[in-house]
């Protein structure tokens, strides 16, 4: 397990330090570069024939390289180019599917791999701790963010599952999204939490909020509130209180 991961860190090094780059200083004409890697690896995942969820874990480093990033700068709107990119569907050719659709369920299944790890067997995300751990260094010697790097990676799983759950709520009528390490620091009351920081900034700014004007859960405040309420719900339910 740990080699493959090792392999995978070497072959898309070069590729998430310049998607980093792109999402935290690019600027509107770069937008079409930053979705192009995940279009072209998306359908060699699709081409592969016993497809795992770990085939999606290079993906998963590009995502997060990106994604990270972007929050970090307040750069939403190459924030919301990740999140809605459209990709070749894997179970379907025939049609297209958002990025963010696409990487929630294999990220989701990596859990049980990532507990077969030394020091993950008992974390309750163990795949996002892992990714916490990993992307930590990079992006201290990247973009000299080290003391506000755990406030940026949490911020931006929020986002995740948040527009995940807008997504996934048109199809299904029901929003579900991933839940990563703010999930265990979710609290009933207060703001003191990642997911009720993030509603409070929201609520102070309403449709003025950058993500709300970048296009981020259609672009309404609104439906960003009755997402997030909606998931609070799901984040109250956790045993891991």
């Amino acid at each position: 397990m740990i080699e493959c991961l090792d392999k995978y860190k070497i072959t898309t090094n070069n590729l998430c330090t310049i998607e980093t780059l792109l999402a935290y200083w690019g600027i509107e004409k770069h937008q079409n570069t930053l979705s192009l890697p995940f279009k072209h690896l998306v359908a060699q995942i699709k081409n592969t024939s016993n497809s795992t969820p770990l085939n999606w874990y290079p993906v998963i480093l590009l995502f997060y390289s990106g994604g990270i990033a972007a929050v970090a700068s307040n750069k939403y709107d190459n924030l919301r180019v990740l999140m809605q990119t459209n990709v070749v569907d894997p179970e379907y050719s025939h049609r297209s599917k958002t990025l963010i659709l696409s990487l929630s369920n294999s990220l989701t299944n990596l859990r049980d791999s990532f507990k077969k790890l030394s020091g993950y067997e008992e974390k309750n995300v163990p795949q996002n701790e892992y990714l916490y751990s990993f992307f930590k260094p990079i992006f201290d010697d990247l973009l000299f963010i080290s003391t506000d790097y755990e406030y940026y990676f949490d911020r931006f799983e929020v986002f995740l599952a948040l527009e995940h759950a807008e997504q996934y709520s048109k199809e299904y009528d029901r929003g579900l999204g991933p839940i990563g390490r703010f999930g265990y620091k979710f609290s009933r009351v207060g703001d003191s939490d990642p997911f009720h920081q993030l509603l409070a900034e929201a609520e102070s700014y309403g449709e003025s909020w950058q993500p709300i004007k970048a296009g981020l859960f259609k672009g309404s405040y609104e439906r960003f509130k009755e997402v997030a309420t909606e998931f609070s719900k799901i984040l109250s339910k956790l045993y891991w209180h």
